[in-house]
């Protein structure tokens, strides 16, 4: 008897229904980089919207942590995000974006540090 294929990503986001995809309908993935942005939606547990953010070209952290509100509602709706995994995503968002600023005030310090001496 033929194996049945596994339902692509994007065909198990949402179900008929509109109910979140079962573990048992998610295809195995290779394990994503640890500074990825598959590694980063594996940790705050919204993995299967990995697909939507590649195909939007969000696939490095960079463009997360430049992202500004419009654009994260835009790639909430792409993705069709229900509300409680938009906020999520957002309180995620927010921190990585925190993050990123004292990233970057800590190297304009070490630079003027630097210029100084």
């Amino acid at each position: 008897m033929p194996r049945a294929s596994a339902p692509s990503l994007d065909a198990v986001l949402l179900d008929q229904q509109g109910q979140e995809p079962s573990v048992e309908a998610q295809s195995p993935a290779p394990a994503p980089a640890a500074d990825s942005v598959a590694a980063w939606l594996d940790r705050i547990n919204l993995e299967w919207y990995r697909s939507v953010f590649e195909r939007e070209g969000y696939d490095a952290l960079l463009f997360l942590s430049g992202m500004d509100d419009p654009e994260a509602q835009q790639l909430i709706a792409s993705a069709k995000m229900p509300k409680p995994h938009a906020r999520v995503f957002l309180t995620a968002l927010s921190e990585l974006q925190g993050r990123a600023d004292t990233q970057q005030q800590q190297q304009q310090q070490q630079q003027q540090q630097q210029q100084q001496q």
